[in-house]
């Protein structure tokens, strides 16, 4: 799954190009149009939500390298737990990306 943000993505063109590309690759993908600001139908902002939850029940990281490696110590825990990435697409108002 790849997700583009048209406004400010790796694809910033006009409305033409736009077309023109999702047109040439229709067989490809599927595309969701989603309102320009929707955190809660986006997946990345559980990850983000999760992140910060743990980073704020920890002990405090009072600088940058600490909180540097809570984070990275976090999002490897994660990456290692495919039912906890899994659990970020239950949602109904997600399920349109899993």
């Amino acid at each position: 799954m790849i997700w583009v943000n048209w406004q400010g993505g790796w694809i910033d063109a006009p409305l033409v190009c736009r077309s023109c590309w999702l047109a040439a690759h229709v067989k490809q993908i599927e595309v969701f149009y989603l309102p320009s600001y929707s955190p809660e139908l986006n997946p990345d902002e559980r990850l983000n939500g999760d992140l910060k939850q743990a980073i704020e029940t920890r002990v405090p990281c009072r600088t940058k390298d600490k909180l540097r490696k809570a984070a990275t110590e976090h999002m490897t825990a994660i990456e290692k737990n495919s039912e906890r990435i899994k659990s970020f697409f239950k949602d109904p108002t997600i399920a349109y990306a899993a």
